[in-house]
């Protein structure tokens, strides 16, 4: 929560929260991301999605900035880009929606691409001339195009919907589904599109849209400006469990846009939308694990010395913590992968108590789901290497005026074969500067005995393997008055 001053911080509330992720019970490791893929990609990757076949498997799907692929069941990545030619994605990224068994994908820049089933060869030009856009959902046997080009005019606040049940029909004609929204109440441009609950919902910069199918000659009726002064910025609208999650310039938000959202953002939103790179906003992509009830949001921060994502925003959707991971790479997806190998833990984790799950966990198993993003090595990537090294920082604990003085830390960590370090931190007074002890190092359970006063006291952590870090036990007493 580092937003809030460290002496005024609610219980519990950490300033550094680094490299963790935040469990319902625990903060457990974050793995590092390991090679999945056998083969890389050329280019740029932006995009990554993963859907299930009706073959039965399931495949994930990279756009770069001049190609698409297809990770394989073999674990191969497959060139499939139109045969026309390389794409020209600029300062724009891919968006994808399934109809059926068909896979089309958006970019602004090309036309409207379709991959006419999920093992299809090449993607192509989509039939029936529908304009170019940047947004896409697929919605009662339609397809939503957003933010379009028609004819070289930009209609950044218009939508465009094929006729119903025909996704190669584009003509704008009464009774036929075929239409086009004009929504005239936003104040700024669109900047998402996504479907939760039986609503699309449309985002722009400062104001949401929600449009519901009618039946009714197969059309849809929106409402404008149903959110006003609230907003998403582009990329960061995300579906878990009929729920969106998204950011916008002033805090983070979740709704089932049944009610009105819920402001979630207390305690990061200031310095985690400061941190963004604003001329990469459109590179921010974003993956979940239902299961775990984990979103992550790839990012690129004022940080970054190339343009590529270099940070990852983690939320615990149930207790509403949030972490931040720090590592390099392009893009994120959701990934099955198949079945992990003995040969492979063999492979990647140097001993056996660095692997971070118990051999009979259905996490090894054959289309277990997992976080996975593009590497800087241009491979899929999978999370589950060696920790990564992480960082915890207490808030400040105060008594008034009074000095107190520590003797014992604990940290009540799970199975820590690695190395944690600890050190406390104090001073006297709000605008001093805080005097660190030295580090004390343990790679067993037990307690770190370290005396230092303060009238202000934080304790710092860090390490890298464990099985779970739930809290931080302080003993102590008071030895005077400021």
């Amino acid at each position: 929560m580092p937003d809030f001053l460290p002496f005024d911080m609610p219980l519990g509330g950490l300033i550094t929260c680094k490299n963790l992720i935040p469990y319902d019970e625990y903060y457990a490791i974050m793995p590092s991301p390991i090679a999945y893929s056998s083969n890389d990609m050329t280019g740029t990757p932006i995009f990554g999605t993963e859907y299930y076949s009706n073959d039965g498997y399931f495949y994930s799907f990279i756009g770069t900035k001049d190609k698409f692929y297809r990770l394989e069941t073999n674990r191969t990545l497959t060139d499939i880009t139109r045969t026309a030619g390389a794409y020209n994605c600029v300062n724009t990224r891919w968006y994808v929606a399934k109809y059926g068994d068909w896979i089309v994908a958006t970019n602004f820049a090309d036309d409207v691409q379709v991959l006419q089933g999920m093992t299809a060869s090449n993607f192509q030009a989509l039939a029936g001339n529908p304009p170019k856009a940047k947004y896409i959902v697929e919605n009662h046997g339609h397809i939503l195009l957003g933010y379009l080009s028609i004819n070289g005019v930009v209609y950044p606040n218009a939508i465009q919907f094929c006729k119903y049940n025909d996704i190669e029909d584009w003509a704008v004609s009464s009774g036929s589904g075929g239409d086009i929204r004009i929504l005239y109440g936003a104040a700024s441009p669109m900047t998402g599109m996504v479907v939760v609950n039986d609503t699309v919902v449309v985002f722009h910069r400062n104001s949401v849209d929600i449009g519901r199918w009618t039946g009714s000659q197969y059309t849809f009726e929106f409402e404008y400006n149903k959110l006003v002064n609230n907003g998403a910025i582009e990329g960061s609208p995300i579906v878990v469990n009929n729920e969106v999650f998204w950011f916008d310039e002033i805090s983070i938000y979740r709704s089932d846009f049944l009610s009105k959202p819920i402001d979630i953002g207390l305690g990061v939103k200031r310095q985690f939308l400061n941190f963004l790179d604003i001329a990469n906003y459109y590179r921010i992509t974003a993956a979940s694990n239902p299961r775990f009830g984990l979103i992550m949001w790839s990012f690129v921060s004022t940080d970054s010395a190339d343009g590529n994502p270099d940070y990852i925003l983690v939320l615990n959707v149930k207790t509403n913590r949030f972490t931040l991971v720090e590592t390099s790479h392009y893009c994120l997806l959701n990934l099955h992968r198949a079945v992990w190998t003995y040969e492979l833990w063999g492979i990647f984790y140097p001993t056996y108590t660095d692997i971070p799950y118990p051999y009979k966990s259905n996490y090894w198993s054959d289309n277990s789901p997992l976080f996975a993003c593009v590497g800087t090595d241009k491979k899929v990537n999978v999370f589950q290497g060696q920790a990564m090294d992480w960082i915890a920082e207490t808030g400040e604990y105060t008594n008034d005026n009074k000095i107190s003085m520590t003797s014992r830390i604990r940290p009540i960590i799970q199975n820590r074969n690695a190395d944690v370090l600890v050190k406390v931190g104090t001073r006297n007074n709000e605008d001093e500067a805080v005097s660190y002890s030295d580090s004390i190092s343990r790679n067993s359970l037990g307690y770190y005995d370290i005396i230092k006063s303060g009238r202000y006291i934080r304790i710092k952590c860090s390490g890298s393997f464990h099985e779970g870090f739930s809290r931080i036990d302080i003993e102590g007493q008071v030895i005077g008055s400021q």
